[in-house]
């Protein structure tokens, strides 16, 4: 499924969401207490998308409001893209300090990470697109909201620096944390495969050059 198109104002808090194609059984005080205090029911409908409209942002539900049995949930699809701008004014407008974290990869091995995937079953000129749509709603949230609301990393900055770039992380967040994970970088498998397709080329030229 392509993210072309598929923008929603938020993401609601996860227990008052849910992917309409794995709707499971509902919980009445869980479905209550989004309905009171998330503001979500499907009579919210009419006000979603409304980016410029704050009491429109207050009492939408960010995606689809479910109907019937499901109102008091937001049913997303399985893909999609977050407008982070509005995504910040959703959570302001219900009184939540929102702080969100940005995270920045190589584009070109973010996009061969991406048609890796089976599940995205996309074209590349495809995930180009959603890959520019992506830096282009990233970078209209950091031009409006700064670092008081967005902290941006780099991916290949935490691999390289590890904790020391972490705790700055950390900090930026207001978190008290001496956690150290284990750092994984799994842009090495996209690395090598590189250099395996150099060294082959130059030895398929250098094969050629003799042969010749």
């Amino acid at each position: 499924m392509s993210l072309i198109n598929l923008t929603f104002d938020a993401l609601v808090p996860e227990e008052c969401f849910r992917y309409e194609d794995k709707l499971k059984d509902l919980d009445p005080l869980n479905i209550k207490q989004c309905q009171d205090e998330v503001h979500i029911s499907e009579n919210n409908n009419n006000n979603n998308n409304n980016n410029n409209n704050k009491e429109g942002l207050k009492w939408s539900c960010g995606a689809k409001c479910g109907e019937g049995q499901f109102s008091g949930f937001a049913l997303y699809p399985e893909r999609f893209h977050v407008n982070v701008t509005s995504h910040i004014q959703w959570y302001l407008t219900r009184g939540v300090d929102v702080k969100v974290v940005l995270m920045l990869r190589d584009k070109t091995i973010s996009t061969k990470e991406k048609l890796r995937n089976r599940h995205c079953d996309i074209p590349p000129e495809v995930a180009n697109v959603e890959d520019d749509t992506a830096m282009k709603i990233m970078r209209e949230a950091y031009q409006t909201y700064g670092e008081e609301r967005v902290t941006v990393v780099s991916y290949e900055g935490l691999m390289q620096f590890k904790q020391s770039y972490l705790f700055e992380i950390y900090k930026s967040l207001g978190f008290e944390s001496t956690h150290i994970p284990d750092f994984v970088d799994e842009n090495r498998i996209y690395v090598a495969q590189d250099r395996q397709h150099q060294l082959h080329g130059s030895s398929l030229h250098k094969k050629r050059h003799v042969e010749g």
